[in-house]
C-alpha cells in the first residue's frame, strides 16, 4: 500500500502548490473555496502504509492544513484557526520541526488579530521555548510577541523582545532557515515595529516606521499585498497622530495598492483604519469625507461556502517549502 500514499502525499503537496500560486496573484478571497475543499480531501482517511510513508503522508497534510490556515484567515472564514492547530499537530506527528514553527507563527498572528493577546503570547513563547531555533524563525517568533506583549501593555517587555528581533535581523541566513522565511527581512520587522508603537500609544513614532515598510515591501517582487498591509496601517497611525497631511497621502493612495488584492483580512482593516480618520478629534473635513468615500467604494465579498470544521477523519520537500514561501504572512 506503499505506492497510493505515495501518490496521494504528491497530489496533496500540488494542490497546495497551485493554491499557494493562486493566493498569491489574487488573495485569499479568491481560492478559500478551493483551500477548505483540499483541506477536506487531506483529511480524508486512505488505507495503511508503511510508517516511513504515513510520515511523509502526514506532512503533506500539515502542509494542506497550513494552506488553508491562512487562505481562511486571509478570507475571514472561521475555520482557519481550526486548519492551523491541524497543521501544527500534524507536522509535529510527522517530524516535519519547519511546517510545526510556521503554523505557530501563524496561530500567534491569528490570535493577535482576534483579540487573543495571551494566546498570541503563550504561542510565540512556546516556539521561542524550542532548542537550536533557526535564526529566522526566532526572530518572527519574537516580533509576534513584542506584538502580543504591547497589547497587553508590557512596554519594556515588548520593546525588549523587538529590539532582539532587530539585532537578530543583521545576521546572515544559514542553511538552517526554513525556505518559508525567505519573506522575514527588514520590511517584516519595520513594519512590526510600527505596529508594536502604534499598540503602546506611540503613533507618530510609529507612522514613520510604517511608511517606510509599505515603501520597502512595495519594491519587492509580489509586494502588493504587503505594501497594502503596512499602508492601511499607516492610515490608522497617521488618524491617530493628527498627522492630516500624511493621512490624506496615505488615503489617496490606498486604491491604486488594493487593486488587484481580493482580501476579506486587508478590507476588515481598511473599515477600522478609515473609522478611526472619521472618529478623530480635529480631522479636516475633506479627510473625513475621503475617507467616507473610500469605505464607500470597498467591495464586500461573500464568505466561502462550507462550515467552520470539515468532517473528521484522521516533510514537505524543499520544492514544496519553497513554493509555499512565495506567499508572504504579515
Amino acid at each position: 500500500m506503499a505506492a497510493p500514499a505515495r501518490e496521494r502525499a504528491e497530489e496533496l503537496r500540488a494542490r497546495s502548490r497551485r493554491l499557494v500560486a493562486h493566493d498569491t496573484r489574487r488573495g485569499g478571497d479568491a481560492v478559500a473555496g478551493a483551500a477548505l475543499a483540499a483541506w477536506r480531501c487531506a483529511r480524508r482517511p486512505g488505507p495503511p502504509a508503511p510508517a516511513r510513508v504515513e510520515r511523509d503522508l502526514a506532512a503533506a497534510r500539515a502542509e494542506a492544513a497550513e494552506v488553508a490556515g491562512w487562505v481562511l484567515f486571509d478570507a475571514g472564514h472561521p475555520g482557519a484557526r481550526l486548519a492551523t492547530r491541524e497543521a501544527h499537530a500534524l507536522a509535529a506527528e510527522a517530524g516535519d520541526s519547519a511546517m510545526a514553527a510556521f503554523a505557530l507563527t501563524n496561530l500567534a498572528l491569528q490570535e493577535l488579530e482576534a483579540g487573543r493577546a495571551g494566546a498570541a503570547r503563550a504561542a510565540a513563547a512556546e516556539l521561542l521555548e524550542r532548542p537550536r531555533l533557526p535564526g529566522r524563525t526566532a526572530l518572527l517568533a519574537r516580533v509576534r510577541l513584542a506584538r502580543a506583549l504591547a497589547r497587553g501593555g508590557s512596554t519594556g517587555a515588548a520593546l525588549a523582545a523587538l529590539g532582539r528581533a532587530e539585532a537578530a535581523l543583521e545576521d546572515s541566513r544559514t542553511a538552517r532557515d526554513p525556505a518559508w522565511t525567505w519573506w522575514v527581512d527588514e520590511g517584516e520587522v519595520l513594519g512590526h515595529r510600527g505596529l508594536v508603537l502604534l499598540a503602546l500609544g506611540r503613533p507618530g513614532a510609529a507612522l514613520e516606521a510604517l511608511l517606510g515598510a509599505a515603501e520597502t515591501v512595495a519594491a519587492q517582487p509580489a509586494g502588493a499585498r504587503g505594501a497594502l498591509f503596512h499602508r492601511v496601517s499607516a492610515v490608522g497611525a497617521a488618524a491617530a497622530a493628527r498627522a492630516w497631511p500624511e493621512c490624506a497621502a496615505a488615503l489617496a493612495g490606498l486604491p491604486e495598492a488594493a487593486a488587484g488584492v481580493e482580501s476579506a483580512r486587508n478590507r476588515r482593516r481598511l473599515r477600522t483604519a478609515l473609522l478611526r480618520v472619521e472618529r478623530a478629534p480635529g480631522a479636516p473635513a475633506p479627510l473625513v469625507e475621503l475617507a467616507r468615500h473610500t469605505a464607500r467604494r470597498l467591495p464586500r465579498a461573500a464568505r466561502p461556502a462550507g462550515p467552520a470544521q470539515p468532517p473528521q477523519s484522521p516533510r514537505p520537500d524543499r520544492a514544496a517549502q519553497a513554493a509555499q514561501a512565495e506567499s508572504p504572512r504579515r
